[in-house]
């Protein structure tokens, strides 16, 4: 067979079939089946061919059969190996799926830059006000990561595009998925009504501990608070919708979604914050009709996908009763893990920001500016997370052999990503010119300047322990996360105490927070098994060569 092997170079064929590549030493092959060819009595021992000895004397030989079979089948697979394996189509595969992804994770954020732009033009004070509301939703919205990361990875392990499925199993992949998204959507109704409810109530007491102090400032971020909150319900559920269609490596659909609220929310802000003169009231406002617009539009997009052709592209939000124990448990192992781990993430932020707000309304407005646009440029690395979320989930359970390389390709794109965004905050930052249109206070602006390079720094940082977050959770190896955040927050609290005793101002904020995504980022590699042998040495671990090795022992 080995010999076999090494006369059939030129099979590399579309769909794997070697008949078609074979055809030329035969002198008639009814079908394209490779079975049918080898039972076509046209094959002589004078072919350039070899055939397993025994073969022609007696056709129902089934060992001679298996032989040939098993051999065929691995030179075509290792072809097909080598062509997933080439950089440039995992490149492409990576730019399919994240470029589109990065618009549909960038609206969020881009709404609340908007807001502090326009916020920016009119008061300091309300615009120091937003500082401490952004924290507390964003707070929010990452406890309840959880329910997007597992419709993702649900999703994409699940997928019903894989070659060589049958009609049967596609029917049934495809009504599982459905009653992931059904189940995760139902979720994320639930938990933003009850966030919702939380945020009305308790308004007060969650801004005064996000370190809004004065009576004039908490009366601006009560109304932010209060009426962006009613858009949460709608928020988890477009999230939840954009993790299933990620699942599927279709990041178009959120990307036009979330355009269209994004483009609906500007010009909201400009006419009801700087025409109208409505402040912080007129900017939560045009976030919220934005965000409503965006969970109705794209809920009414998954219902219709059967009816306007899309089929089996994608999943169809239906409803499929209440969810099963089994689907909850799923969710539960998630969450289990997440849910911490995004706790100590925001608690993060909102310590930079309670910190901040001890150094005057200067500075806390200064941060505010920063964290915008930090967190802004931040998500621009989402193409290669979204990615591996999405594509190393689906490779770990049909294509174990590339995942190695695709993961060490994402953290080189990571990194040039992250140095990249690192210089452009700290350009943005440190010009006035360029802060001006954002803040028009000369005192804020000079703030600004100062915490250019710690602010850059953290975002080379930062990319790559967002992109060990979304590898641990696309292969399942989440146990070790909440241990790891509590670790990384711990070190933050520390930090923050030694700025606070030496009076490092702002500057030392943002130098703390570089050293806590360095924290993280050496905390993954000590903790992740996954992660180690991804990168240095997945191949020596038997990975790649599962198949191979299988059909020697076959043959």
């Amino acid at each position: 067979p080995k010999l076999l092997i090494t006369l059939l170079p030129a099979l590399n064929i579309a769909l794997g079939w070697p008949v078609q590549i074979l055809r030329p030493h035969f002198k008639s092959i009814p079908s394209s089946n490779p079975r049918h060819a080898l039972a076509s009595p046209s094959i002589s021992s004078g072919s350039s061919v070899q055939i397993p000895s025994g073969y022609l004397e007696d056709r129902n030989n089934n060992a001679a059969r298996r032989t040939f079979l098993t051999a065929v089948a691995s030179q075509v697979d290792i072809q097909e190996r080598e062509r997933d394996r080439k950089t440039v189509k995992i490149l492409k595969e990576i730019a399919f799926v994240g470029i589109p992804a990065l618009g549909g994770v960038l609206i969020d954020p881009l709404m609340s830059l908007i807001d502090s732009a326009c916020v920016g033009q009119i008061s300091t004070l309300q615009l120091a006000a937003l500082a401490p509301c952004t924290s507390i939703y964003q707070f929010c919205f990452f406890m309840f990561y959880f329910l997007p990361a597992t419709t993702t990875n649900l999703v994409a392990s699940n997928s019903f595009e894989y070659e060589g499925l049958s009609e049967k199993e596609v029917d049934k992949r495809e009504e599982e998925n459905q009653k992931v998204v059904s189940c995760a959507v139902l979720l994320a109704v639930v938990c933003g009504c009850v966030a919702t409810s939380i945020l009305l109530k308790f308004s007060d007491q969650l801004l005064s501990l996000a370190g809004c102090s004065s009576l004039s400032m908490m009366l601006h971020a009560r109304r932010y608070l209060c009426i962006r909150s009613l858009a949460f319900p709608f928020v988890l559920v477009a999230t939840v919708l954009q993790g299933a269609s990620l699942g599927h490596q279709d990041s178009l659909t959120p990307l036009k979604i979330f355009g269209l609220a994004g483009l609906f929310n500007l010009i909201g802000d400009v006419v009801l914050t700087l025409q109208f003169g409505w402040g912080t009231t007129g900017a939560a406002v045009a976030t919220l009709a934005s965000q409503i617009f965006a969970g109705t539009y794209f809920v009414c997009r998954s219902i219709r996908k059967k009816e306007k052709g899309v089929g089996k592209t994608a999943v169809q939000l239906t409803w499929k009763g209440l969810p099963s124990k089994e689907l909850l448990k799923s969710f539960a192992k998630m969450a289990s893990s997440l849910i911490l781990r995004s706790i100590t993430a925001m608690s993060a932020y909102s310590l930079m920001t309670k910190v901040a707000s001890t150094m005057g309304s200067l500075s806390l407005a200064a941060h505010q500016v920063t964290l915008q646009v930090w967190w802004l440029l931040s998500l621009l690395t989402e193409p290669t997370v979204a990615a591996a979320q999405s594509l190393v989930a689906r490779d770990m359970k049909s294509k174990t052999w590339r995942v190695s390389k695709l993961v060490r390709i994402l953290y080189c794109t990571t990194l040039l990503t992250g140095c990249s965004i690192a210089i452009v905050t700290g350009i943005l930052l440190s010009i006035p010119w360029c802060t001006s249109f954002i803040v028009a206070d000369a005192s804020v602006q000079s703030i600004l300047c100062s915490v250019a390079m710690p602010a850059a720094t953290s975002q080379v940082a930062c990319a790559l322990s967002y992109l060990c977050d979304s590898i641990s959770v696309a292969c399942g190896e989440i146990w070790y996360l909440p241990l790891h955040s509590t670790i990384a927050l711990l070190h933050l609290i520390m930090a923050l105490q030694i700025v606070k005793q030496r009076s490092a101002g702002l500057v030392g904020v943002w130098m703390a927070s570089a050293s806590y995504f360095i924290c993280r980022l050496v905390g993954h590699l000590i903790f992740s098994k996954q992660i180690r042998r991804l990168l240095f040495d997945f191949e020596s671990q038997g990975f790649g060569i599962e198949f191979v090795d299988a059909s020697s022992k076959i043959i």
